[in-house]
C-alpha cells in the first residue's frame, strides 16, 4: 500500500497505474487494484447472511484503523439490506480478554432487552 501511494502521488497524472493492493487508501487518482476489496467481502457477506435469514447481528472488529474501516462498512451493509444491528464493539488485537469483555457486554444487553 505505501508503495502504491507513493506512486500515485509520483506518477505523472496522464497515466492510469495498476496495483495489487488491497488497501482502500493507495487507490484513486489514476491508480487503481486488481485486488477484491476486503470491505466488498463485508458487504457480500452482510446480504448472503440476510438471504439466510439473519435478523440481526453483531459487528466484533479489532480496534484498529483497518477494523474501523470493515465495521464501517459492515454498518453500512446493515442499512442498505435493512437488517438491525445488534452492537458494534472494537476489541484490542491479540488480546482474548477483551473479547470476552465484550461478549458478557452484549449477553447482558441482551438479557436486559429481551
Amino acid at each position: 500500500a505505501k508503495n502504491a501511494r507513493i506512486l500515485r502521488d509520483k506518477k505523472p497524472e496522464s497515466i492510469p497505474a495498476l496495483s495489487f493492493t488491497s488497501d482502500a487508501t493507495a487507490v484513486g487518482d489514476g491508480i487503481m487494484t486488481m485486488s477484491l476489496m476486503p470491505t466488498n467481502s463485508v458487504e457480500y457477506i452482510v446480504k448472503q447472511m440476510v438471504s439466510d435469514g439473519v435478523r440481526s447481528f453483531i459487528i466484533m472488529a479489532p480496534d484498529s484503523n483497518s477494523g474501523k474501516i470493515m465495521a464501517g462498512t459492515a454498518k453500512d451493509a446493515a442499512t442498505i439490506y435493512n437488517v438491525p444491528l445488534s452492537g458494534i464493539f472494537y476489541y484490542t488485537e491479540q488480546n482474548a480478554e477483551s473479547i470476552k469483555i465484550h461478549y458478557r457486554i452484549h449477553k447482558n444487553y441482551q438479557k436486559q432487552h429481551h
